[in-house]
């Protein structure tokens, strides 16, 4: 990452010779040279008097002395590369297979992260991310996929330098084919930017998200304010109150369109700068890749004929109204705690609590007897809690599929998931208060409209298989399985 530079040669607290063998002075000459008050920060968040606060901090704090001649922190700028730099990393311990690829480049001032400047670079930079993850999930949600997962974004490396930054999981053994998948991903991404589909996907979300943090506002706790306050200490990020960010960003979207998209994304992937990690196993029958090997993979790429994505086209609503029929209340009463219960012509009962809590977010629950307990026992392997949460993870819901129904929800803060324990199961949600209806619809497609293929079911099977022969390699995982063992041991 760092090439020939002090970034290179630190971690995170000194080396083990460095440790052992460093003197007192060198200890106190680093407190006294960076622990200083200008460099320092004190945040103070709640219900308090702020006089007094004020006092007490002076009194305690004031008579620090500042340095005469501070010492100035050193920026120390990364050195470009016209070829890609390439690593194969390997370790018995490591328990799956990676490559991670960037390009580097310079980073923005931090003085532009409080201007309009950094608030749009960072919504570009969301944009490019979610369309990304987007399609990665399309390619991931087959069981056929040529890697376990994969991420793109753009941020920054250090201060001395942004990059944009992707990482591709797969099964071992299999790295040529997932890197060159992956690198033709990218290369489709900078040939042909994005769709309007995508682009609009994209917006909605990114505004739903600062929709949701508006209507948030007035019930945030005290430990939410702290990240935003030393993000500004740290980088100069802005620090705005949410409804004034929610019309900044909405201004800042109109303005955004595929075109301009595309012509970040072209300039963000380069010739120079780049560097690859592979990160994987080291064990018998596995062949890793060289560093030829995943060269030839990036030129071979830069070559290859690729298509553009296709539109798609996802005006299909969740459910035909027409179709329902609804069941009238059939009693009402009041229920505890000023809620109100009630009981619909076809026996459910529902019950209603209004509250000031977080006025963002409408919870749901949607409850009933009988949960593992009226599982057939030859059944019971299937609905083992992994397989069970990995499944629909993986699913959709009615006939829309597990990377359709996403997209369908666009811009909406809403999320539906059937639950199953021991004696009870339903399906449990919340949403914002806006998109009720939708969850409504959701939870009812769910419990008349189950959703079971076999494609989806395989994509984790695939996962599971391609992560568990590595985990007994892995310490942490072995100190766990031993403990457990000891710990049932005493029971039995």
């Amino acid at each position: 990452y760092y090439g020939d530079t002090p970034y290179s040669r630190r971690t995170l607290i000194g080396g083990e010779e460095q440790l052992k063998t460093f003197k007192y002075e060198s200890l106190t000459n680093f407190y006294k040279t960076w622990y200083r008050p200008d460099m320092q920060a004190l945040v103070v968040i709640g219900d308090v008097d702020v006089d007094q606060i004020e006092a007490k901090i002076k009194s305690i704090f004031s008579d620090i002395p500042a340095p005469e001649a501070p010492t100035q922190k050193i920026i120390h700028k990364i050195p470009d590369n016209a070829e890609p730099i390439v690593a194969v990393l390997t370790d018995p311990e490591a328990t799956g297979s990676s490559i991670e690829v960037l390009w580097k480049s310079e980073p923005m001032p931090l003085e532009y992260n409080s201007t309009d400047v950094g608030f749009m670079t960072d919504i570009i930079k969301s944009y490019i991310s979610m369309i990304m993850r987007e399609r990665f999930n399309d390619i991931t949600a087959k069981p056929d996929a040529p890697f376990l997962g994969a991420s793109f974004y753009i941020g920054r490396l250090c201060l001395a330098a942004d990059a944009a930054m992707g990482n591709v999981s797969f099964k071992d053994g299999d790295a040529a084919n997932a890197f060159q998948a992956f690198m033709t991903e990218l290369e489709k991404m900078k040939r042909f930017g994005f769709t309007d589909g995508e682009v609009q996907r994209a917006k909605d979300n990114i505004i739903s998200r600062y929709e949701k943090a508006a209507e948030a506002a007035a019930t945030r706790k005290n430990a939410d304010f702290v990240r935003p306050i030393l993000n500004n200490f740290y980088f100069k990020d802005s620090m705005m109150d949410p409804a004034t960010e929610l019309q900044l960003a909405q201004m800042v979207c109109s303005q955004i369109n595929a075109a301009i998209l595309g012509q970040v994304a072209a300039s963000i992937i380069t010739d120079e700068n780049m560097v690859v990690i592979f990160n994987g196993p080291e064990k018998e029958g596995i062949t890793n890749p060289t560093e030829a090997q995943l060269v030839e993979t990036i030129k071979a790429v830069k070559s290859a004929e690729i298509a553009a994505n296709a539109e798609e086209n996802l005006n299909e609503p969740l459910i035909d109204p027409a179709t329902l029929k609804g069941s009238k209340v059939k009693k009402e009463t009041a229920g505890v705690n000023g809620s109100t219960v009630w009981v619909l012509k076809n026996g459910v009962k529902v019950v209603v609590l209004p509250t000031q809590h977080k006025k963002d977010q409408v919870l749901f629950n949607l409850n009933m007897n009988g949960g593992k307990s009226v599982i057939p026992t030859e059944a019971m392997p299937s609905f083992e809690d992994n397989i069970w949460s990995l499944y629909l993870s993986n699913t959709g819901i009615s006939k829309f599929s597990g990377t359709q129904l996403p997209k369908m929800l666009a811009g909406k803060n809403v999320s539906v998931m059937p639950y199953l324990g021991g004696s009870q199961h339903g399906i449990s949600g919340q949403c914002a208060p806006k998109d009720v209806e939708t969850a409504l619809q959701l939870m009812y497609l769910t419990f008349v409209e189950p959703r079971f293929d076999q494609n989806e079911y395989e994509t984790g099977i695939q996962q599971i298989k391609a992560i568990l022969p590595n985990l007994k390699n892995n310490p942490e995982c072995g100190e766990q399985d031993h403990v457990r063992r000891k710990r049932e041991s005493r029971y039995t």
